[in-house]
């Protein structure tokens, strides 16, 4: 097939280059035809013819017969060869014209993907403001303040000693996580809960009315929990241990989860492109955050990233492998696989 466009495309080359020489001979054999049918005319039927009218007539029949069949095969020639060059040369014009599309294309699908870029890394480095202007006066010191990734660190503390209460209160009403991994879910939930919204006397209220929407039957030991949480005190005993961490959370995972559903909801990016993109985010994530980013997913605050089962983009911690390298050491006895058995972990 390949061989026979190559042989089209050079006859149709050849025909274009001497168009006008094969014009040309065309109407010298024409002329020449016509000089060769006056000669045997002549020979044949000599004589004048001038006034006989009957001549004239068998003249005509003779140029007629002879050379109509001869000027009419070199007129379709002629007609074919510029139908040739014609469908030539619009075929060579819809091909420039697709590839000026396909130009055109390319160079929209490049300024989009720049677009996207500049978009992207804006959004990476608000991250990284966030994450950098955290602050966090820590409890257990006086006039000590933790600052950037560092808050993480004292945020999963927090959580670990929090985890211990509510675990130790729960173990009283026979749960056992050990051994029973899928109770682990409301441990960790109220542990991480009371660790969002802290025990001071402003978020108090909003701490149970959280805490009410998924364990109200819990509420007795619940109390409990929180009461052994408000006798903690801070260095200074003048401020409650867990003062709560809503401003500094909250803000940090809805950017977050802003950032990632810009990437994979993106039509100009296929999967892996947009694995790219997330694992650069990725990147970017201390141990510590990556453990506080693991907590807050598997928790009501953290439905939207993997079991929201109303929202399609809701498998983003496994479509992305958010947490493949949380050391198992890190996780407070909490197995991650238990919530994300599809993630290829790597621990070193």
């Amino acid at each position: 097939m390949a061989d026979k466009d190559t042989v089209e495309n050079s006859m149709t080359l050849f025909i274009s280059k001497y168009l006008t020489k094969i014009l040309c001979a065309l109407f010298a054999i024409s002329l020449a035809t016509g000089c060769v049918a006056v000669y045997f005319y002549q020979k044949y039927f000599p004589g004048p013819i001038l006034p006989d009218h009957a001549k004239w007539g068998m003249l005509g029949d003779f140029f007629g017969g002879t050379l109509n069949p001869i000027f009419s095969l070199l007129a379709l020639l002629a007609l074919l060869l510029t139908i040739i060059i014609q469908s030539r040369e619009l075929s060579l014009a819809t091909e420039e014209f697709q590839r000026s599309s396909k130009a055109l294309e390319s160079q929209s699908s490049y300024l989009e993907i720049q677009n996207f870029e500049r978009r992207f890394f804006e959004l990476l480095k608000i991250h990284r403001e966030n994450v950098s202007e955290m602050t966090h006066k820590i409890p257990t010191e006086i006039n000590v303040t933790e600052r950037g990734r560092r808050v993480f660190l004292e945020i999963r503390n927090q959580f670990k000693e929090i985890f211990q209460i509510t675990n130790k209160r729960f173990s009283e009403e026979n749960f056992d996580i050990s051994k029973h991994e899928k109770e682990i879910i409301e441990v960790v939930e109220v542990a991480y809960i009371i660790l969002v919204f802290g025990v001071g006397g402003n978020s108090i209220g909003m701490l149970h009315e959280y805490l009410n929407i998924r364990h109200k039957k819990h509420k007795a030991i619940i109390d409990k929990m929180i009461e052994d949480c408000v006798l903690l005190k801070s260095k200074d005993g003048k401020t409650k241990k867990f003062g709560g961490h809503l401003s500094r959370l909250g803000h940090y995972f809805r950017h977050l989860y802003h950032m990632v559903t810009y990437v994979d909801t993106n039509p100009i990016l296929n999967n892996i492109e947009k694995y790219k993109y997330v694992k650069i985010l990725r990147a970017q994530f201390s141990v510590d955050e990556l453990f506080v980013f693991f907590i807050n997913s598997i928790s009501m605050f953290g439905e939207a990233w993997e079991f929201d089962t109303k929202d399609e983009h809701s498998k983003l911690i496994t479509e992305y492998q958010f947490i493949k390298n949380l050391p198992i050491e890190f996780t407070c006895g909490i197995k991650p696989e238990t919530y994300y058995p599809s993630i290829e972990y790597e621990r070193y």
